[in-house]
């Protein structure tokens, strides 16, 4: 199927590849003649006006660099992030309920909320309510609020504990068609903001370009290499502290689009460490590497 990238920053429509007839970018498939079209956060990431923003924020960065004399870490360092990998943290007890008791498909944020029984109310951020507006804003409309995945980049494999004691890694070949990613956390920055207007987003193929723009004046000369995860991706002692570049991955996902799964073994309580041997079970008649760390 032909590739979709016909975008203007004046609105937010595209034109389909097969008929050339316009249609909204919040749309999966073309009105016209229902062929099917990229996933809306690709969509929106490869609109003009966002790889221009994303463009003139690299060339500054290029241009800082240059002036502190650490144009060659900022190049090692975009170098690296072309590696770089998605991750998200989750709990024990969520991977036992849908890789090794469940219904295989794992999971989006606004499933768990359904589930989840509110008799009081939230303390901190009341994500209930914060994180549909962010996606919203995200994708330019309510069409799709179950449909994303949240993860985050790393270069080592590494994740954010603060969301849970394992660590999942995510095939890039499952991902990379439908994944897009984002400055930071979009809730967050929503609830602060309530506009990404300045905010950079990419798609998974420039991520590094990204990466290198957000991270560019934490560069000096001498950083060495062994520093860039956690200039990348930093655990702060919340996840109001957590600095990373968000994905976005678009659409379902299961155990068959996981590459590795790692656990911090010695943390483990009695309880979560049976629940873990039989995830690990099933991870690996899977394929899936899974890690006690």
């Amino acid at each position: 199927m032909a590739k979709n990238t016909s975008t203007t920053p004046a609105d937010n429509t595209a034109t389909c590849a097969f008929c050339n007839r316009r249609f909204p970018l919040d749309r999966t498939q073309c009105p016209h003649c229902a062929r099917p079209q990229l996933f809306p956060n690709v969509r929106l990431a490869e609109k003009v006006g966002e790889r221009q923003k994303l463009r003139d924020r690299y060339q500054k960065a290029q241009d800082d660099c240059r002036k502190r004399g650490c144009e060659k870490s900022l190049g090692e360092f975009e170098k690296a992030c072309r590696t770089s990998v998605a991750v998200f943290n989750c709990p024990t007890q969520k991977l036992f309920r849908e890789i090794a008791n469940g219904t295989d498909l794992f999971e989006p944020y606004h499933d768990l909320e359904r589930l989840r029984l509110r008799s009081e109310r939230p303390a901190g951020h009341d994500w209930q309510k914060l994180r549909p507006q962010a996606e919203v804003e995200l994708l330019g409309s309510h069409q799709h609020l179950d449909k994303l995945h949240y993860a985050a980049l790393s270069l080592d494999g590494a994740g954010l504990d603060s969301y849970g004691g394992c660590t999942v890694v995510l095939r890039d070949e499952m991902i990379s068609h439908r994944a897009s990613c984002f400055e930071g956390n979009s809730a967050l920055i929503y609830e602060k903001m309530r506009d990404f207007t300045g905010i950079l987003r990419s798609t998974w193929d420039e991520r590094q370009t990204l990466c290198a723009a957000k991270v560019a004046e934490k560069l000096d000369k001498s950083v060495p290499v062994g520093n860039f995860p956690g200039m990348l991706l930093t655990a702060g002692i919340s996840q109001d502290d957590d600095d990373f570049v968000e994905v976005h991955v678009f659409g379902t996902i299961t155990a068959e689009t996981f590459q590795s799964v790692s656990v911090d073994a010695a943390s483990h309580l009695r309880q979560e460490k049976i629940l873990w041997k039989a995830v690990k079970e099933k991870l690996n008649k899977r394929g899936v590497v899974t890690i006690d760390s």
